[in-house]
């Protein structure tokens, strides 16, 4: 075979390993990418579009037709006194909600990543169960632990002389509950979120560290807290987005009250949307309550790119 033949070869040999190349990438871009775009651009952006634009109309789920009205909705919203009530009392959730979470889950990870791994192992199992259990089947055991004549909670606090609050039918105590429940049920996931990103810190920073004298604080604010700024930052953001969302939790167990303590963005969303049919008037809640998300989402980013770098 002379040299000519063989440069050939291996001219076709190398186009035939492209063609396979390109075969295989379109095949995977037809068959995976190609539906995962479809699915979030029909369920997610769709939805968002249509909300957005619905927002500037007067639709009436009863009638045919839609009224342009422009802004009328979300000036409506400045006057309305249960939205801004709704927007408060989420407001104060998720400022009771997130930093428990995030306080509570990384002790709890930093224990986690201190002890065998066996043990980390059916300890993490443990307090992800809550997760991967039904919300709504969590909710109505915890309405029933703060029930105040049968509850566990209250039978407790009365063995050891506390006070027993009427949970869920107390204004003041009411929203509060929820939080807690909320806690219990999250911390879990974004311990296990914590650990991950604690075991992937190298043990050399802290053996160096060792070395110069550093004490535990020490290590932990110079090495730990910067090393897990990617990780802080998930958190923060997912779970402040999970409280401000909060809906399953709130109906199931006050639905609102007592006396709207407990009514929040989203089930206000629903009240106008689903059980007074005023589509377009809860199209211009949810879309405040989008930006709402989207801008405490920008503030937290902001704020652990620039005071929180390594």
């Amino acid at each position: 075979m002379d040299a000519a033949t063989v440069g050939r070869l291996r001219t076709w040999s190398v186009f035939a390993s492209l063609r396979t190349h390109r075969g295989k990438r379109a095949l995977f871009i037809g068959s995976v990418v190609i539906p995962l775009v479809a699915f979030y651009a029909v369920f997610h952006i769709y939805p968002l579009v249509f909300a957005v634009v619905l927002s500037f109309f007067n639709w009436q789920a009863s009638r045919k037709t839609m009224d342009f009205v422009g802004t009328t909705n979300f000036r409506a919203l400045v006057d309305d006194i249960y939205y801004i009530e709704a927007l408060t009392n989420t407001l104060r959730f998720a400022a009771m909600v997130v930093p428990s979470v995030v306080i509570l889950s990384l002790l709890i990870a930093l224990g986690f990543d201190r002890i065998g791994r066996r043990l980390r192992d059916i300890y993490s199992m443990l307090y992800f169960l809550p997760l991967v259990s039904s919300l709504i089947a969590l909710s109505i055991i915890w309405r029933w632990l703060y029930h105040p004549t049968f509850g566990l909670i209250n039978y407790f606090l009365g063995l050891v002389g506390l006070p027993q609050p009427a949970w869920l039918q107390n204004y003041d105590t009411a929203l509060p509950a929820i939080a807690i429940m909320t806690v219990w049920r999250a911390i879990g996931f974004y311990a296990l979120i914590f650990l991950t990103g604690l075991q992937g810190i190298p043990e050399s920073f802290y053996e160096a560290a060792s070395i110069d004298g550093a004490g535990s604080w020490t290590k932990f604010r110079g090495i730990t807290v910067p090393l897990l700024t990617p990780t802080l930052l998930f958190v923060l953001v997912m779970s402040m987005i999970g409280s401000l969302l909060t809906f399953t939790q709130v109906w199931i167990m006050t639905k609102g009250g007592p006396a709207r303590a407990t009514i929040v963005v989203a089930l206000y969303v629903y009240d106008q949307g689903i059980q007074r049919m005023n589509l377009g008037y809860a199209s211009a809640i949810a879309v405040t309550l989008f930006l709402v998300i989207l801008t405490f989402t920008y503030l937290q980013i902001r704020f652990i790119r620039t005071d929180w770098q390594y």
